[in-house]
């Protein structure tokens, strides 16, 4: 399930994430734009279940954004949360309810309704999984080839973009690369601008990453590796649907 909140208070970000916690589902992934625009920009690569949208600071951008999911097929499930630290003006509210806003929080995403309302909501909603535009192989009981049974690395042309969202675990900026090269065990990057990466260890972690591949978003947990010219993303955990997509860009016979 992906979580988008649009606020540019970095705060909004750990309020829902301490309010998440309470569900306990290990398939929650938060991100957040500090701006509208940018948010509205790059709905199709995040994919975003949810979408949670300060009113306070950005009263105007929420009207645009939800015509936008509706006429897009893979966003016309996504849910609209509107909050507020103050009272919302009924016509706003009507405005809300023409275009479906599934729930409106007047107290702020720390007041004492919001977990009723989250409690509400989220568990009716299930998101339809997008297409894939890969044929992918059914290879055992698991579902998935073996990381240790694929060869080598795929390497998209120029014509077949592979682009990775990741949030920065300090700064909480979303961060977008090129992904040059893909294996079971690593990623290889580009398009990084010079201070994305600055101050970060070698190993620090990148929770919730967002690789896109054709019409297929699969996430990921990265560990920073080597930094330079390109960056090295070394894979927690490549899972089922990760192998999977790799082993038919591999071209592997199931």
């Amino acid at each position: 399930m992906n979580i988008l909140i649009v606020s540019p208070e970095p705060s909004d970000r750990d309020k829902l994430q301490n309010l998440l916690r309470d569900f306990q589902r290990d398939d929650v992934h938060l991100f957040q734009y500090f701006h509208p625009l940018k948010a509205i920009d790059n709905l199709d690569e995040i994919a975003p279940d949810y979408i949670f949208w300060s009113v306070t600071d950005f009263p105007l951008h929420w009207k645009t954004c939800i015509p936008i999911c509706r006429e897009t097929p893979e966003l016309e499930h996504v849910g609209m949360i509107l909050y507020s630290g103050q009272q919302i003006e009924s016509k706003e509210q009507d405005k809300a309810a023409a275009l479906a806003v599934i729930a409106i929080i007047q107290q702020g995403l720390d007041g004492p309704e919001t977990p009723d309302v989250l409690t509400e909501i989220l568990p009716r909603r299930i998101s339809e999984a997008p297409a894939t535009g890969l044929d992918l192989p059914y290879t055992g009981p698991g579902g998935e080839p073996a990381a240790a049974s694929l060869p080598g690395e795929y390497r998209p042309s120029q014509d077949e973009p592979i682009t990775l969202l990741m949030t920065h675990p300090l700064s909480l900026k979303l961060l977008k690369a090129r992904v040059l090269e893909l294996s079971p065990d690593y990623l290889c990057l580009s398009g990084l601008g010079e201070n994305d990466l600055k101050n970060l260890p070698s190993g620090c972690i990148f929770k919730g990453c967002r690789l896109k591949i054709r019409d297929y978003r699969i996430t990921l947990d990265l560990r920073l590796g080597e930094t330079g010219t390109q960056t090295e993303m070394l894979i927690q955990e490549p899972g089922g649907e990760y192998l999977q997509v790799l082993h038919q860009l591999l071209h592997v016979p199931a």
